[in-house]
């Protein structure tokens, strides 16, 4: 049979304009993306990172995931007092979000500490995400009712704004990462006010609540929660832990590659949200000629989004050196495995819907949880051994098992025949297909670099020569400084000619590079054979911005 229910043309028009929208809403990063990060310190960019992550840990709380019960009810809406299941969920919301300010207030010191952000903006966060939930709660209704042009002018709207509002303050205004930040949230309040306006337009808000159901999202939304908390620590656990392993303006290189991956995953999630519909009103008639149409579709699918992610990935040299500039051009080298776990991330999307149609979201938390907990090992780990690289290694790792997982509870929620619509047996493929991902799991994670010298040049990886880091100070690659360090190398290590890291970043005026030394405690006091200190080399070149920074504790003229 062909695939013909799949590839209507209302479909890839609904697709388009997903991706048209998601595209646009994300246009403010990266249409600043260029222009922030040649304004912006690495450690600046940091922050704004640490925003987003303090955002997505309120967000698990600040309606308590109910936004996708609106959804999933929309098509029981002749059957159920629709509008007012709708006011029901935002009353949800008002109140989770008042308990959330207060449990941010009475623990800010500890927030502050962890997420290294003042407690005004930590606050802020949490108004931020709420705003952000009723955003959702519109959105959810139109996707679910198919009016993709509606969702698509909402989306661009937000992203119109953001972008209008963090150019003025961030750089116009010049308040730098606060200015940004400011422009995050003031897109996200108006976009609440508006998405507000239009669902009392329309007539899908009707008050009071009833509690009936309130009991019925909270039902659906709960179980949720463990779930959203399982995929906090898969999304933003790596920034966390890189941002306290190795520092803020590590923390800014990782999020450039981020946003650059998060192209990928927009596309992906354009396309889930146009297919999804279609997906469920075909999953309901449980025909199996139709059962496994949608099977190899998937695989197709499957097989073309980790295609594009892996040429996307070789092309990250190009495409960052065009983008960032020079002092985040290390993020180039990370980027490969962030946009294999983008492919992964993607085909997650696209099980869990079968998950969310059967309604067992309960399930998900018990593949999310484990993954998380696992990501922040694994983190951990690949970050002390292998610097920014092994971080971005562990997110594609903990997607993959992520994906894997959900795609076992997918099959026990809706059966499909995800191997007989190929001609094979699951008995055969099943166990040797563990098997194999767990030893790959195994070999990428724990296995050292150094072991692998008979399939690549990373023998001299087993023992790290401390001129690699005066090296790659004086070329100013702050992924290979970040890597060397971790792995044990004296930060003052000198060369024959007395030359240490912070000397050659100076000589060579690498300025990302002498910040990142001067946080890890590097001497401004040592001396080259002929007695030239970094400072004497940053006078000698007119660099008043270096020498500011190597004056002793500021006592130098």
């Amino acid at each position: 049979m062909s695939l013909s229910f799949l590839l209507k043309a209302s479909l890839f028009r609904s697709s388009l304009i997903y991706l048209l929208a998601t595209g646009l809403s994300a246009g403010a990063p990266l249409v600043l993306l260029p222009i922030l990060t040649r304004a912006l310190s690495p450690e600046e960019y940091g922050h704004i990172a640490m925003f987003s992550v303090a955002a997505q840990i309120f967000g698990i709380t600040t309606g308590l995931s109910t936004h996708g019960a609106v959804g999933m009810k929309y098509f029981d809406r002749d059957a159920i007092d629709f509008p007012r299941f709708v006011g029901s969920c935002l009353i949800i919301l008002l109140i989770s979000t008042v308990v959330t300010l207060l449990f941010a207030w009475t623990t800010l010191d500890w927030l502050k500490l962890y997420l290294t952000l003042p407690g005004s903006w930590l606050l802020i966060a949490v108004a931020f995400s709420a705003c952000n939930f009723i955003v959702q709660v519109q959105l959810s209704i139109w996707q679910s009712s198919k009016e993709a042009f509606r969702f698509a002018s909402l989306r661009s709207f937000q992203g119109a704004t953001d972008l209008a509002a963090s150019f003025i303050l961030a750089l116009s205004l010049a308040l730098g990462w606060q200015g940004r930040v400011s422009g995050m949230a003031i897109s996200s309040f108006v976009a609440a006010c508006l998405a507000l306006y239009l669902m009392r337009r329309s007539g899908w808000i009707r008050l009071p609540h009833d509690a009936v159901y309130m009991r019925d999202a909270l039902r659906f939304g709960l179980p949720l929660v463990p779930h959203a908390a399982g995929a906090m620590l898969i999304m933003i656990s790596d920034r966390f832990l890189v941002a306290n392993v190795l520092g803020v303006a590590s923390t800014g290189i990782y999020l450039v590659a981020a946003q650059l991956g998060m192209i990928l995953y927009l596309a992906n999630d354009a396309l889930n949200r146009a297919y999804s519909p279609h997906l469920i009103e075909n999953l309901k008639l449980h025909d199996q000629a139709r059962d496994r149409q949608i099977v190899r579709f998937t695989y197709a699918y499957f097989i073309g989004i980790l295609a594009v992610a892996i040429a996307f990935g070789l092309l990250a040299p190009i495409i960052l050196g065009a983008l960032a500039g020079p002092k985040f051009q290390a993020a180039s080298s990370i980027f490969i495995f962030i946009a294999i776990g983008q492919a992964f991330s993607g085909m997650y999307l696209v099980v869990a819907t079968y998950i969310f149609y059967t309604g067992r979201t309960s399930y998900l938390a018990m593949v999310t949880i484990p993954a998380g907990i696992a990501n922040i090992t694994i983190t951990y780990y690949l970050l002390k051994h292998r610097g920014l690289i092994g971080a971005a290694q562990a997110f594609m790792i903990t997607q993959l098992l992520f994906f894997i997982g959900t795609w076992a509870l997918a099959q026990r929620s809706r059966p499909m025949p995800w191997l007989k619509a190929l001609g094979l047996d699951v008995a055969v493929f099943v166990r040797p297909g563990l098997i194999g991902l767990a030893m790959t799991t195994y070999a990428i994670a724990f296995i050292p670099s150094g072991k692998w010298h008979y399939f690549s040049e990373a023998a001299d990886d087993v023992q790290p020569d401390p001129l690699q880091l005066i090296d790659a100070a004086r070329d100013g690659d702050l992924v290979m400084m970040e890597t060397l360090l971790a792995r044990g190398i004296d930060i003052n290590a000198t060369n024959s000619l007395g030359v240490t890291p912070l000397i050659a970043a100076t000589a060579s005026l690498q300025g990302p590079a002498v910040k990142l030394l001067l946080s890890r405690g590097a001497r401004r006091s040592d001396r080259t054979n002929e007695g030239y200190t970094a400072y004497d080399f940053a006078k000698n070149q007119l660099n008043d911005e270096l020498a500011r920074l190597l004056a002793d504790n500021g006592k130098r003229k």
